[in-house]
C-alpha cells in the first residue's frame, strides 16, 4: 500500500523492479559470434589461353566462393537479455523455464570474412538460434568480383597487342549471391572462458 496525504492507495506498490521490467521491453541487444559459411557468389578468374583450334582466346573459370569463416554481429529487440537468464548450461531465469521458442525467431545479421580483404565482402541477412550459443545464419553475400571490360567476352580473341595485360582487361563491381552457414555466438564463448579462467 502506499499513503499520501492520509490517504491508502489499494493499489499494488510499484517499485523499481516494474519501473525496469516496463523499460525492459523495449530493449535492444547486440550479439557477436564466429562461424563458417557456404556461399554461392561465383567468383570468375579470366586468362589468355589456347583453344582446340590453337587460337588464342580469353577464357573464363568460374567457382562459387565455397566455404569460409566469418565473424558476425546480430541485433535483437527483447524485454530481457538471453545472455543473462538462457545461457547454455542454464536451463531456468528468473520468470521460470526458458523457452526454446525464445531463440527461434530470426535477429538481424551482418558478417565479415576473415580470409577475404576487409569490407570487400560482407554478408546481411538472418540468424536463428535454436539453442543457446548456436546460430543458423542465412542470407546475401556481397563482394567484389571481376568482370571482363572495354566489350570483351569470354571466347573472344585478345587484342593484338603486345602489352596487353588480362588484368587490364577487367573491372571489379559488387555482386550478389546466398549463403547459408552456422555461428558459435558470444553467450557460449563467454561461458567456456570462464570455466577457462576459473581452472
Amino acid at each position: 500500500f502506499q499513503a499520501e496525504d492520509g490517504i491508502r492507495d489499494r493499489s499494488p506498490s510499484r517499485g523499481l523492479g516494474d519501473v525496469y521490467k516496463r523499460q525492459a521491453r523495449s530493449r535492444s541487444h547486440a550479439r557477436f559470434g564466429v562461424g563458417a559459411v557456404y556461399s554461392f557468389l561465383e567468383e570468375p578468374t579470366y586468362r589468355v589461353g589456347i583453344d582446340s583450334n590453337g587460337t588464342r582466346q580469353i577464357q573464363i573459370t568460374s567457382n562459387a566462393a565455397g566455404l569460409m569463416p566469418v565473424l558476425t554481429l546480430s541485433h535483437y529487440w527483447k524485454g530481457v537479455d538471453e545472455r543473462e537468464f538462457c545461457s547454455l548450461g542454464n536451463a531456468t531465469r528468473l520468470n521460470g523455464p526458458c523457452p526454446w521458442v525464445n531463440h527461434v525467431f530470426p535477429s538481424i545479421v551482418v558478417g565479415l570474412p576473415l580470409n577475404k580483404t576487409p569490407f570487400s565482402h560482407f554478408f546481411v541477412g538472418g540468424q536463428w538460434q535454436p539453442l543457446s550459443g548456436l546460430s543458423v545464419i542465412g542470407g546475401a553475400h556481397i563482394g567484389k568480383i571481376k568482370r571482363l571490360s572495354g566489350g570483351l567476352s569470354a571466347g573472344d580473341s585478345p587484342p593484338d597487342n603486345p602489352n596487353f595485360s588480362i588484368d587490364n582487361a577487367t573491372e571489379e563491381y559488387f555482386g550478389v549471391n546466398g549463403f547459408i552457414g552456422a555461428a558459435f555466438t558470444d553467450d557460449l564463448l563467454i561461458k567456456l572462458f570462464a570455466k577457462l579462467l576459473i581452472k
